[in-house]
């Protein structure tokens, strides 16, 4: 008896944490599946490289937003509403050799569904029982467009010297600058409503070593193994801020088309929003009822993602010449 008593003690406690606590949710079940497409033309014309991608990712179990005028101070169970956040970006740009193996990119990127750290906010209504608080809860996103501008740095080398000798090591770098607008975070219901316009610059990395199978002299199947990592440089109380670990092949069906099949293990880690740090300092969050724009958290989400890819490539360079 005693011990069922203070299970209930501890779930009820915890309950009014959650409630009260700024701290974002992640996934309902933190060891969710993602499905991702992406499509992708690659065209090459003597040392040019342009490219067209394309890309949508399903995320189910995401929660999100709640209803804006809905007056019941403890309001989680309707902000935990499950709708699903579909993401899509578009990017264009174009690579320059330099010379064999070293290439310079430069892109835009278009998305909408994206999902930022500020996007988790807070309306305030009536004083709850216990202190100054309202539920917190993420944005829904599925509607806004961001735009990206991204200039990048690859280099790659062959690795004779593993065996079967078709080994390829790859490092891509990349800065990313995305801008946005959201009227939401300046809202009057946004209890620490903040400037609308975001601009965040990230650094991303990528390592990667692919082997290519070739028969016939011609490429067969290329195995690839990837880690990718994101650094913020100018947002967040964390360096690394995105994750991702790829194993994945690519089936050459002729030699334009190719068909692919990777699995990745994503992690992001959010922290402390713009609408925590903002909130008015008479008001109060979490159970041991500290000034909310005291608060400061980091938070991990964490997915596998089964990616399918399409690829064309199209070689435009004129023949050489006997």
């Amino acid at each position: 008896m005693i011990r069922r008593v203070a299970f209930l003690v501890v779930l009820i406690c915890s309950q009014i944490y959650s409630m009260q606590s700024p701290v974002p949710r992640s996934e309902p079940s933190k060891e969710t599946l993602r499905m991702v497409g992406t499509t992708r033309l690659q065209v090459r014309y003597k040392n040019w490289q342009p490219n067209l991608e394309g890309n949508f990712r399903l995320e189910n179990g995401t929660p999100g937003e709640i209803a804006q005028q809905d007056p019941t101070p403890v309001r989680s169970a309707i902000a935990q509403e499950l709708n699903p956040q579909r993401t899509w970006h578009f990017t264009t740009g174009t690579y320059y050799n330099i010379f064999n193996g070293f290439m310079l990119g430069a892109f835009y990127r278009i998305a909408q569904g994206e999902r930022h750290r500020n996007d988790w906010a807070s309306n305030w209504g009536p004083k709850a029982t216990g202190g100054n608080w309202d539920d917190w809860f993420w944005l829904d996103t599925r509607n806004r467009y961001e735009h990206s501008a991204i200039a990048d740095v690859t280099w790659r080398s062959n690795l004779k010297f593993l065996p079967g000798e078709n080994w390829v090591f790859e490092l891509k770098n990349r800065v990313m600058h995305t801008y946005y607008n959201d009227p939401r975070y300046a809202a009057l219901s946004n209890a620490g409503k903040y400037s609308p316009d975001t601009n965040e610059t990230r650094y991303i990395v990528r390592p990667g070593l692919m082997y290519y199978w070739i028969k016939d002299d011609q490429p067969f199947i290329n195995f690839y193994l990837q880690y990718e990592a994101h650094f913020a440089l100018n947002f967040g109380n964390r360096a690394l801020s995105e994750s991702w670990a790829y194993f994945g092949f690519l089936y050459h069906i002729t030699d334009v088309v190719a068909l692919g099949l990777n699995v990745a293990r994503a992690q992001w880690w959010w922290t402390t929003s713009d609408s925590v740090t903002s909130v008015a300092p008479d008001k109060q969050c979490g159970a041991e009822a500290l000034p909310c724009h005291q608060i400061q958290y980091t938070t991990t989400d964490r997915a596998w993602i089964l990616g399918f890819t399409a690829l064309v490539r199209l070689d435009l360079s004129p023949a050489a010449e006997e």
